[in-house]
C-alpha cells in the first residue's frame, strides 16, 4: 500500500513533467479496475496525489474527468466497426456499447470522491459531476447498483454528496439539493430487503451485509443532517414532512 499511495507520488514529484501523464494513465487503465478492493482504494489515493505535483492542461484535467465519470456511471462508450469488418460479417455497420465492469465503477467512484475531497475538481468538472444528481439517470435503475454488492457503489456515491456538500456547496443549488433527498429516500429501500446471498462469481469482493449495512445508514443519516443544515442556511424549501431529514432516516434505519 505504502509502495502505491506514497512511493509512486513522491517519484513523480522528482520529476513531473516526465513522470506524471505515464503515472495517471497507468492508475486509469490498470489499477483503479484492479479486483482487490484494497488496491481500488490505494490507488485511487494515489490518484489524487500524482495529479497534485503539478497542474496540468485543462483539456487534459478535463478528459480524465470525463473517462472517471463515465466509468463510474457505466455509460458506455460508442464505437463503430470498420468496413471491412462490417463486410466480411456480411453485417451492416452498426455500433456496439462497451459496459464497464463493478471494479470499474468503484475505482471511478473512489477517485472522484478523493478529487472532490481534496478541492481537485475545477468549475468546468462540475458540469460533468452534475450527471449524478440525474436521478432517473440510467446509473440508479442498474441491476448492479441495486444488488446487495452495489451497496459499495451507493456508499462511495453518498460520500462524494457528503464532500460536495461541505466542500462545494456553492456549486449546488435547491435542485441538486432535491435530487439527492429524493436518491437517499429510494436507498431507504434497501434496508428492508432480504440480504442476497448470491455474489457474481466473478468479482471476489464479498458483501458483509451487515457492515455495509451499518456503513451505508451512517453515511446517509451524515449527508441528510448537512442538507438540513444547508437548507435552513440558505432558506431552501424541502418537503422532508414532519420528521425533517435526520428524524426520517433515524425512523427508518432499524436494524
Amino acid at each position: 500500500s505504502r509502495s502505491v499511495t506514497e512511493l509512486a507520488p513522491w517519484v513523480v514529484s522528482l520529476n513531473p513533467e516526465i513522470y506524471q501523464h505515464g503515472f495517471l494513465h497507468h492508475i486509469l487503465q490498470n489499477k483503479l479496475g484492479h479486483w482487490d478492493e484494497e488496491i481500488r482504494e490505494f490507488s485511487a489515493i494515489a490518484f489524487s496525489k500524482i495529479l497534485a505535483t503539478q497542474p496540468i492542461e485543462t483539456i487534459i484535467e478535463t478528459e480524465i474527468l470525463e473517462d472517471l465519470v463515465n466509468k463510474a456511471l457505466n455509460n458506455g462508450s460508442t464505437w463503430y466497426a470498420p468496413w471491412d469488418y462490417v463486410n466480411n460479417c456480411e453485417m451492416k455497420k452498426k455500433s456496439f456499447k462497451f459496459k464497464y465492469s463493478f471494479e470499474d465503477q468503484h475505482g471511478a467512484l473512489l477517485t472522484l470522491n478523493n478529487l472532490i475531497k481534496n478541492r481537485q475538481v475545477k468549475n468546468d468538472g462540475f458540469k460533468l459531476l452534475g450527471q449524478f444528481f440525474d436521478e432517473n439517470g440510467d446509473f440508479y435503475k442498474t441491476s448492479m447498483y441495486n444488488s446487495d454488492l452495489g451497496a459499495h457503489l451507493r456508499i462511495v456515491t453518498f460520500e462524494i454528496f457528503r464532500n460536495l456538500l461541505i466542500n462545494h456547496p456553492e456549486q449546488l443549488n435547491s435542485s441538486n439539493f432535491s435530487s439527492i433527498k429524493n436518491i437517499i429516500f429510494e436507498a431507504l429501500s434497501y434496508f428492508k430487503k432480504a440480504p442476497v446471498t448470491k455474489i457474481n462469481s466473478y468479482s471476489i469482493v464479498q458483501a458483509n451485509v451487515p457492515t455495509l449495512r451499518q456503513k451505508m445508514s451512517d453515511i446517509m443519516v451524515e449527508v441528510m443532517a448537512l442538507l438540513e443544515q444547508l437548507t435552513q442556511k440558505n432558506e431552501m424549501q424541502t418537503s422532508w414532512g414532519a420528521w425533517g431529514p435526520m428524524g426520517f432516516a433515524l425512523h427508518f434505519l432499524v436494524f
